[in-house]
């Protein structure tokens, strides 16, 4: 067990880090956003701009008084696929890339960073009583470059090398998707996670009722500012609680479904895993926090060193009744 001397060295060292990772991203990471829904779309209006997606049974369009991202000229255009509708934002439904740059003082939205917590937002409409659907979510990212003038964006997937592998495993495990939180801001309390799984997809099935009429769905994200958010690391004195638990308002396993995803996937959480270590929350994190808490802090610099722009795709299809947050 680490002491609490040490412990409070460390969490000094890791407070320091995670300043310098607020600088580094406030600069670089930024946020375009799509909903990636491949079924037949439907063109509104003499501009051919996609307003909505519809299936066989279904509709999907964006909230009322949304609209682009500031990212979407030119990033947001150099990755879209025709066939998907833009993912429009509003001033309290976005992934901080709403808010346009006015001056020195009001330098809109410079990207997400460690801490940061929003809700993302779009509508379904059934075209029969009852309907359930599989949401399919992917969070891709990119670096940014100019050849010949031109704007090139690059999947991390395609780095040369294999040096983009690493910070694209991070970014499943520390942009984290929910469908529901309670409390308030700065202490949130999330419940029914939408996980990554080894084909780093995060999938949440829902049944959306009530023929011809929208339903709003929300999605929380967090990027939990250390690890001690997500694992419980009280056996080595840290006081930083989880913001999940289990048998929660939703009645939902919460806590236990995220300490499952980090045993079953450590290398989407800490710098320097494997696919196949097997990691213990509790005999090997929560009792040896300092060591595991840095691998987390890693994972964070990865991601600002790499990473200059993340690309949320949301597929929709239809399914059967599964619970989500698997």
């Amino acid at each position: 067990m680490v002491s609490g001397r040490t412990n409070k060295r460390d969490d000094r060292r890791r407070n320091r880090l995670k300043t310098i990772i607020l600088l580094i991203f406030s600069l670089i990471l930024l946020i375009i956003v799509t909903i990636a829904w491949f079924t037949m779309s439907e063109e509104v209006g003499s501009s051919g701009m996609q307003m909505s997606v519809v299936g066989t049974n279904f509709e999907i369009t964006n909230i009322s008084d949304s609209r682009d991202g500031i990212f979407k000229d030119p990033y947001h255009i150099a990755v879209h696929d025709e066939q998907a509708l833009y993912w429009q934002m509003t001033s309290s439904n976005n992934l901080k890339n709403y808010n346009e740059y006015v001056d020195e003082d009001n330098p809109g939205d410079q990207g997400i960073h460690p801490g940061s917590e929003g809700v993302i937002s779009f509508n379904v409409t059934p075209k029969v009583d009852s309907i359930n659907l599989d949401f399919d979510f992917e969070i891709i990212g990119y670096q940014a470059s100019y050849s010949n003038n031109e704007l090139v964006m690059t999947p991390l997937s395609d780095l040369s090398g294999g040096e983009g592998t690493t910070a694209q495993n991070m970014l499943n495990g520390h942009i984290l998707l929910f469908e529901h939180r309670s409390g308030t801001a700065g202490n949130y309390t999330y419940s029914t996670p939408i996980c990554s799984n080894a084909d780093m997809i995060r999938v949440m099935n829902r049944t959306v009722t009530g023929k011809d009429t929208a339903t709003q769905i929300d999605i929380y994200w967090v990027w939990p500012n250390t690890l001690s958010t997500i694992v419980d690391a009280s056996a080595s004195g840290v006081t930083t609680s989880p913001f999940c638990e289990d048998n929660d308002a939703y009645n939902y396993n919460s806590y236990t479904a995220i300490k499952n995803n980090v045993e079953s996937y450590p290398h989407y959480y800490l710098k320097g895993a494997s696919a196949g270590d097997h990691i213990s929350a509790v005999t090997d994190i929560g009792a040896h926090y300092s060591y595991y808490g840095d691998m987390y802090d890693q994972g964070d610099n990865e991601i600002g060193m790499r990473v200059h722009y993340v690309l949320i795709k949301l597929s929709v299809t239809e399914g059967t009744a599964a619970g989500g947050g698997s």
